[in-house]
């Protein structure tokens, strides 16, 4: 499914006229609000909701749907779009998505949990998730980047008050933040605590994950659905309550850990630059996109003149933008770097290019 499209260029009559409709008809159909919607051109800062129609039908409906754009100015800068999943017990979640038009630092804030109430005021039907945002921060080097933003998990009785009524999902949006990796990051990445929390309290665990070892591990098959696609894939595909996974039981337990409180707790025997290696590892498996934020915010904490150059490889070898950028700032700050050992045996032509073209700006 096609998510973005590009502006199709035309004779400036043409441009002028569609312009011209296009005014007029937000000028009559505008929102007391800026909604961000398939039917409005709103302008990103300006921006107050996602508008969903008919979201009961559709997260009934397993599947991709776009939500609508916003704008700076007459360019493109933002595409938010959700995916639906339907899960045992009759829960139903909306994974939230944004795809960056542009490249540069933003943030979005959200609602943190999926409470609704419903607009009596309004001439039209609507419901409305409460305006409790969290925030969450964003950095994209390239242009259409694509980010999970949040998971909403909806009951068969929040579907029943959702019907005929249109979704409101309060939004805010700033741009060109000064974003780096710190502390504040590190919480943003915590993944939806109302979810994760309020299952595990409520709920047995109802699946099993086997370790290569044979270990089982208790979990809920609702929260590996939400934080894992390779996970929900071996889910949907497996016909009993359990699956047996290729990964060994400290691996499976670093997983379980991130997966059920967004951090994880230092481990005895590993090096930060080792237990960053195992994450990386993980990462790669599994598919937790969050994750690679956090082993990013890990690895830089540690980086030494003994250690750099294989940070280097690292940043390189998994695209990690940030901390390819801090190490490669730290070499340069540190000339030491370049009488390690690891400096002198390294023989890899994309790495010396890369860290000689910074080492030159």
């Amino acid at each position: 499914m096609a998510l973005l499209f590009d502006d199709i260029d035309a004779s400036h009559m043409l441009d002028d006229i569609e312009e011209s409709i296009e005014e007029d008809f937000e000028a009559e159909n505008k929102p007391e609000n800026a909604y961000i919607s398939t039917m409005f051109r709103c302008q990103s800062t300006e921006a107050t909701h996602l508008c969903i129609m008919d979201a009961d039908l559709k997260l009934n409906n397993e599947n991709n749907y776009d939500i609508g754009g916003a704008y700076r100015k007459d360019k493109p800068e933002f595409w938010f779009y959700y995916t639906t999943t339907m899960c045992p017990k009759h829960v139903y979640l909306l994974n939230l998505f944004v795809c960056h038009r542009q490249s540069g630092t933003f943030a979005l804030g959200v609602p943190n949990s999926s409470e609704m109430s419903h607009n009596k005021q309004s001439q039209y039907k609507e419901t409305t998730l409460q305006n409790n945002l969290s925030w969450y921060y964003y950095k994209s080097t390239l242009k259409d980047e694509k980010y999970y933003i949040k998971t909403y998990a909806f009951t068969l009785q929040d579907l029943k008050n959702l019907r005929n009524s249109t979704l409101l999902i309060p939004l805010c949006i700033k741009i060109d933040q000064s974003i780096a990796l710190n502390e504040q990051i590190e919480r943003s990445i915590r993944f939806d605590f109302d979810i994760v929390t309020s299952i595990s309290k409520q709920e047995k665990p109802d699946y099993v994950l086997i370790s290569k070892s044979g270990k089982e591990y208790p979990v809920h098959k609702l929260i590996l659905a939400a934080q894992s696609p390779v996970l929900r894939a071996k889910a949907r595909d497996s016909k009993s309550n359990c699956i047996n996974l290729d990964t060994d039981n400290e691996e499976i337990e670093i997983l379980l850990e991130f997966i059920y409180t967004g951090t994880l707790k230092e481990l005895k025997g590993f090096s930060m630059a080792e237990l960053g290696q195992k994450l990386l590892e993980i990462y790669d498996k599994y598919q937790i996109k969050s994750l690679d934020t956090l082993i990013q915010l890990l690895l830089v904490r540690v980086i030494d003149v003994n250690n750099a150059v294989d940070m280097v490889k690292i940043a390189m070898n998994h695209n990690l933008m940030d901390l390819k950028q801090t190490v490669f700032k730290f070499i340069k700050n540190n000339p030491q770097v370049l009488k390690t050992k690891s400096w002198k045996e390294l023989n890899n032509a994309e790495v010396v290019k890369a860290l000689y073209q910074f080492s030159n700006t």
